[in-house]
């Protein structure tokens, strides 16, 4: 019975929570880094344009604060100082921002915490592409922030955010070098939420 209970209090919950928030889906561009400690080894500082595309919930909680766990999947590249190798890499990341609506108007200012995971990884080399994705660490911790704008006819969103990671991107760092993500992103989306 007390499991019972605590299945429905859950279920119950969950519908209440799905029910106040909101979809979105958003896509755009993004520039990327690798900000290394050292310049006598390898650096990957040179940005490049790369993608982003993915989907987000925004659960209010009060009428100018709201949590929004997002999935994107980012395609990255950069390009080494030296012997201006390409470095293309794809992560899955899963912020989770927490969000406030300025009142009165349609921007909004957020930050969170995030963590990305490596899918793949690929270094040009002499016109060829070489997959070097045991090279790095399968697993990125970081923050991300930014300010976005909401359409409210059309419910078309746009915003800009930086991220950086805090972990080492590279392995075999047994210098102490410390290798760094760094990301900008513009992105525009729409909200599945009802017009006001």
């Amino acid at each position: 019975m007390r499991k019972l209970t605590v299945l429905l209090l859950s279920l119950y919950i969950a519908n209440f929570s799905f029910a106040q928030g909101n979809f979105g889906i958003k896509t755009g561009t993004n520039l990327h880094y690798i900000k290394s400690s050292t310049t006598e080894t390898e650096n990957f500082d040179n940005p490049r344009l790369g993608f982003v595309i993915g989907g987000s919930y925004d659960m209010p909680v009060s009428d100018i604060f709201s949590i929004q766990p997002e999935l994107l999947v980012s395609a990255q590249e950069t390009v080494e100082t030296y012997y201006m190798n390409r470095l293309k890499s794809t992560y899955v990341l899963v912020p989770v921002l927490f969000k406030y609506n300025i009142a009165a108007s349609n921007f909004n200012l957020y930050a969170g915490p995030q963590i990305g995971f490596l899918s793949s990884a690929k270094r040009k080399m002499n016109g060829e592409n070489v997959d070097v994705k045991d090279q790095l660490n399968k697993t990125d911790m970081g923050a991300t922030a930014g300010v976005g704008y909401l359409f409210p006819k059309c419910r078309i969103t746009s915003e800009v955010r930086y991220s950086f990671g805090t972990l080492n991107v590279l392995q075999d760092q047994s210098s102490g070098t410390k290798t760094r993500n760094r990301l900008w992103s513009v992105m525009i989306g729409y909200s599945f939420a009802k017009k006001k």
